[in-house]
């Protein structure tokens, strides 16, 4: 598909809605301005309690398939591709590239109904210099639900399906916590600092710039008009569809297979 897009010099924008949410966006700045210092890890989940399967009019076999579609391998890549790509196209942005390495783990361990994808996946990228993301889909409890943890030496931002909350870092002696970052927001000593849940009640909102607010499905679907009227690329193009696919195809490989995958040995130059 990327190859078709290049040759054809058509624009091409893929359906990563979350690629143009407000509050992600405010969060990709304050990433990229070292707002939370250098980002290490980032923590991924998408938990539901359901089976992600939909009712089909009279259990009607012809309609099985075309309704629930996602629980077949024919046409779906089950969680990590229809819920982990948002998250997964999220840390490709932040730590610049796709992954070196994945590891995963999942199957059909709950819903014994036919299915052909996964009812949990958790899979572990890893970036160059070490830098993690970890995520988790299951279907049997909704804790944590849909939320990006992104952990930097200088703070944190925790996103969910509707907004962003900032935490910085305290600085202790021995702390990893940019020296920047610690004249900004000062110092503490061991004995004032709590290691146990030491952010709660100290999150601080991200703030979406005026003129900038939406519904990410609407504001993806306008910024692809806008960029055919300006005749720019869009922002989630071919490219950056590419990588997405290939992290996922690869997360859902190392699942199917147990084993480490090593990105090199799959991805062309």
């Amino acid at each position: 598909m990327r190859d078709a897009v290049k040759k054809s010099g058509r624009h091409y924008q893929i359906g990563l809605q979350y690629h143009y949410a407000p509050w992600y966006r405010e969060a990709m700045r304050l990433i990229m301005s070292g707002k939370i210092g250098q980002v290490t890890q980032i923590y991924a989940y998408w938990h539901r309690n359901n089976s992600w399967r939909r009712p089909v009019p009279n259990d009607d076999p012809k309609l099985e398939r075309l309704i629930n579609w996602r629980l077949y391998r024919e046409f779906s890549g089950g969680l990590v591709a229809e819920l982990g790509s948002h998250h997964i196209n999220f840390a490709n942005e932040v730590f610049g590239g796709i992954p070196e390495s994945v590891v995963g783990s999942g199957g059909v361990d709950f819903w014994k109904d036919g299915r052909e994808t996964a009812d949990n996946v958790q899979v572990i990228y890893r970036y160059p210099d070490g830098k993690t993301l970890f995520f988790s889909a299951i279907t049997t409890n909704h804790f944590d639900g849909c939320q990006v943890q992104v952990c930097g030496t200088g703070g944190s931002i925790v996103l969910t399906e509707a907004d962003g909350t900032y935490y910085y870092e305290p600085k202790t002696s021995s702390s990893a916590v940019p020296e920047a970052l610690a004249v900004e927001h000062g110092v503490v000593t061991g004995a004032s600092y709590k290691a146990e849940l030491p952010y709660r009640g100290q999150g601080r909102p991200l703030t979406v710039p005026a003129g900038t607010q939406g519904n990410p499905d609407f504001v993806a679907c306008d910024s692809f008009i806008e960029s055919i009227r300006s005749n720019q690329r869009p922002k989630a193009n071919e490219d950056v569809a590419w990588n997405c696919g290939v992290t996922v195809a690869l997360g859902n490989y190392a699942i199917d297979h147990e084993t480490g995958i090593k990105f090199a040995d799959h991805v062309r130059a």
